[in-house]
């Protein structure tokens, strides 16, 4: 496992993506989904774009909601089933899977979105190029592991994440956590962050 500060490469994301998620109740995951659209607000007629999105369970719902979605993942087994799951959608043509890797910035579908979702294990790796898709304006959704969850790779307090998220150019405007599990963990939190706007220099007045 990568220690902190490395790039633990969108591979390593995922693979601790599959580890997390295999030790969840399907209840849990619903309710981080839950959460997860809750912060997204409304998508009708906006450009998503859903980075590592396993087997497509959120990318469906925000299809189903008006969104118009662009969901990837670099496992391709993922990106099938995704595409299995998907068959028949009734707004199957809001809806496109793609195998990418969210960490090389050039395979990285063309923006701007006007939302953005990773989730994932770590974040380091491909969060500027999240970043960078977003719109001006534009919002990034993000569920990650909770800091202070308890597992090994668990070593950033919540402080250094928002640290990372501003560093990446971005403000958190909500936080949403999960109901705990069965032992009182809780181990993912919900992040929505805002892409600001550039400021515009104002040119003074003529005398």
């Amino acid at each position: 496992m990568a220690r902190q500060g490395e790039d633990p490469g969108w591979t390593e994301v995922a693979r601790l993506r599959a580890e997390v998620a295999s030790r969840r109740s399907p209840q849990d995951l619903r309710a981080l989904q839950v959460e997860l659209l809750r912060l997204a607000g409304d998508p009708r007629g906006r450009r998503v774009l859903d980075l590592g999105c396993g087997g497509g369970a959120l990318a469906r719902r925000l299809a189903e909601r008006g969104g118009d979605v662009t969901a990837v993942d670099p496992d391709p087994d993922a990106i099938e089933q995704a595409r299995r799951d998907a068959a028949g959608l009734d707004p199957g043509d809001r809806l496109q899977f793609l195998r990418v890797d969210p960490a090389d910035p050039e395979s990285l579908p063309r923006g701007p979105f006007d939302l953005v979702v990773v989730h994932g294990a770590g974040l380091e790796a491909p969060l500027r190029n999240v970043v960078r898709c977003a719109r001006r304006g534009g919002r990034v959704l993000i569920g990650a592991r909770h800091p202070y969850s308890g597992t090994p790779s668990d070593d950033r307090p919540l402080q250094a994440l928002f640290g990372s998220l501003r560093e990446a150019g971005v403000r958190v405007v909500d936080v949403a956590e999960p109901a705990a599990d069965e032992n009182g963990e809780r181990r993912f939190l919900a992040l929505l962050a805002e892409r600001p706007r550039r400021n515009r220099t104002r040119r003074p007045k003529a005398g």
